[in-house]
């Protein structure tokens, strides 16, 4: 109950930020009916990666209430709570496993207390799409806790689920085999040449010429403005900032989008080196301590966060990567309560802080209510973040409101966005005010400037259907080619340029274009919608 009122002021919350591409936008989970090719097609849904589980979940709460964002935030909610429960028993199974003695009830109590409330947690249960973490930890707890028990199939079949919510449970076996050598009292030096077997092995798979996952990740950085070498270094920071709004959870400390400084080296800024080695000293102290406890968590924590903050080429920062490894945070708090003397004093500050972070989880989710207040708070934490400058852009100018969201759309530009939409954007606003030719003209001097900008190949659509609003079709095909030579999968350009094609007499060859389009993504409606009126068209001109 007290789970449900602290996230209760978010149950009247709208759709935010990726909860438009993966469910309001994403026709795939739009499920009319139970038939196997409609489960089918959500469980094959590829929008924010192939997490079959995660997408059939929302074509099920589309199927029976649509999209009505409360029911999705109740499920999310009813999934936390779930969470909660079984992390009590994980921290007491495991406690029992590595001592013997009464403190379970205490370790287990306070830790699943605090997973439940902690406000760095509203960021999974409250950002709807964050669904995919919520199952995704939902089966890897289940999963740890039927291979402590032994039922290792059952194990086997909830960690394929997980996998299915997010590809994070890639990890779980790296926490089982962490958890054999703390609880059978092997030495750590081996478990340390096991793991460094493992990831070589890992590694071994991931650079193979043949599977070619090197080059993508690298050229994943090229729609990212930042290196790899950028992220690696600005982690540790990321990491201990993570920390801190656990240890001090004040809400408006928190954001959506996040705006930090990258770091260039070890020492730019300087932060960067004292962060690497407070890392560094927590992680030798869980390899090297005889503590059972502190050794298994603290390296499940390094473990669970390792995957989304390091090598991938994700952005910086998002608070719901903090999920799965507070399990981790919840029992080093529930056992740092428990093995204190003064019981007194102990308890009196933990309850303060559980407190504090109840109150401020419930602000928090009052801030979730309307996507216009999340922006602005990320607005006074972040105020040079352009992406969601741009949301802010959107925002008010479907309000109507021009001056403000012209306002946010220059302090975008101004910070030298790296989203595409921005320029196009102003482009708009420059036809409006001005002249298609001067729109044009903006445009073609973004590429000149040589700033980095993220899918360049949207840039040249917007000319071409900038040329075709003048009736310049020649030059408009020019440039919609010059998009599909570097970016070949792009529906949008494929089906304008089809369109183009059959409105100027080419029939076939914009039926053909428009059929790469529908082959690209089959659930697209405009696209189909063209290509029957293009199939009509042929069969009356026969």
């Amino acid at each position: 109950m007290i789970v449900v009122f602290l996230y209760y002021p978010a149950f009247h919350g709208t759709f935010v930020f990726d909860d438009f591409p993966n469910i309001v936008n994403n026709y795939e989970t739009m499920l009319k009916n139970l038939s196997f090719s409609s489960l089918w097609q959500a469980l094959t849904s590829t929008h924010g990666g192939i997490r079959p589980f995660a997408h059939l979940s929302f074509a099920l709460n589309y199927y029976f209430f649509g999209l009505d964002p409360f029911y999705y935030h109740l499920i999310n909610i009813f999934i936390h709570i779930v969470n909660s429960i079984l992390v009590y028993f994980l921290l007491k199974d495991i406690y029992l496993n590595f001592y013997n003695d009464e403190n379970y009830l205490l370790v287990s109590s306070f830790g699943s207390v605090l997973f439940s409330i902690a406000t760095i947690q509203t960021s999974a249960v409250s950002y709807i799409v964050q669904r995919m973490a919520l199952g995704m930890t939902l089966f890897s707890l289940l999963t740890l806790l039927m291979f402590m028990k032994k039922r290792y199939v059952t194990a086997f079949v909830f960690w394929l689920i997980a996998l299915g919510f997010k590809e994070n449970a890639a990890l779980i076996p790296f926490i089982i085999l962490l958890y054999l050598w703390v609880v059978r009292n092997k030495s750590k030096v081996v478990f340390g040449v096991s793991c460094v077997v493992v990831v070589l092995l890992v590694m071994l798979f991931l650079f193979s010429p043949m599977l070619n996952f090197y080059d993508k990740i690298v050229n994943g950085y090229a729609h990212r403005p930042f290196t790899l070498t950028e992220r690696l270094l600005t982690e540790p920071r990321v990491i201990l900032h993570y920390f801190s709004l656990i240890l001090f959870p004040l809400y408006s400390r928190f954001s959506l989008h996040y705006g930090f400084t990258l770091s260039a080296n070890l020492f730019t800024p300087v932060s960067t080196f004292f962060s690497i080695l407070i890392l560094l000293f927590v992680f030798l102290y869980g390899v090297i301590s005889k503590n059972k406890w502190l050794s298994f968590w603290i390296l499940f924590i390094f473990i669970t966060l390792s995957l989304e903050s390091s090598i991938i080429p994700l952005d910086i920062a998002y608070e719901h990567r903090m999920y799965f490894p507070m399990v981790g945070v919840s029992a080093v708090f529930g056992y740092l309560v428990a093995i204190f003397k003064n019981k007194k004093i102990v308890y009196g500050v933990a309850v303060f802080f559980l407190l504090f972070s109840a109150f401020n989880t419930f602000v928090r989710n009052m801030q979730f209510r309307s996507y216009e207040t999340i922006l602005l708070q990320d607005y006074k934490n972040y105020p040079t973040n352009s992406r969601m400058l741009h949301n802010l852009f959107a925002i008010y100018l479907k309000k109507g409101e021009k001056n403000k969201s012209y306002f946010y759309l220059c302090k975008s530009l101004e910070n030298n966005s790296f989203y595409y939409n921005d320029y196009i954007d102003f482009a708009n606003l420059i036809v409006e005010k001005s002249s298609i030719d001067d729109g044009i003209r903006y445009l073609k001097n973004t590429f000149k400037t040589k700033r980095k900008i993220n899918k360049p190949y949207l840039i040249l659509w917007k000319i071409a259907k900038l040329y075709e609003k003048k009736e310049d079709f020649k030059r408009a095909e020019q440039y919609y080619l010059l998009a599909l030579k570097i970016q070949k999968k792009s529906v949008k350009v494929f089906r304008d340029y089809g369109l183009l094609l059959f409105n100027t007499g080419h029939y076939k060859k914009g039926y053909e274009y428009m059929k790469k389009a529908y082959n690209i993504n089959k659930q697209e409606p405009i696209v189909r919608y063209y290509l029957k009126e293009m199939e009509q068209v042929q069969i009356f001109l026969r």
